[in-house]
């Protein structure tokens, strides 16, 4: 089926707001410092699940089903293709 137009501009907010908040996964990534290896990683892992769970929230409330396999697979290749944009914010 993939991702229409609407979710797809969902998406791009999704991303462009979690950009906008790097800063709060910095500090979380700070906090647990102790436990991981990067704290840049860190946060870049817990941007990229934010993203997917927000948008998956979404699209189950405006689909009214689970997203498939194909339609999440497309989304990890929108975030992919951005991934380098995310992670900049984090060197700032």
């Amino acid at each position: 089926m993939g991702i229409n137009i609407q979710l797809r501009s969902i998406l791009d907010q999704l991303i462009d707001d979690n950009i906008k908040n790097a800063r709060n996964f910095k500090l979380m990534a700070k906090i647990f410092k102790p436990f991981v290896g990067s704290e840049d990683d860190f946060a870049f892992g817990s941007i990229i699940e934010e993203i997917v769970s927000s948008f998956s929230m979404i699209f189950v409330l405006i689909n009214k089903r689970s997203i498939k396999e194909e339609e999440l697979i497309e989304v990890y290749n929108i975030i992919m293709s951005r991934a380098e944009e995310i992670y900049s914010v984090l060197s700032d």
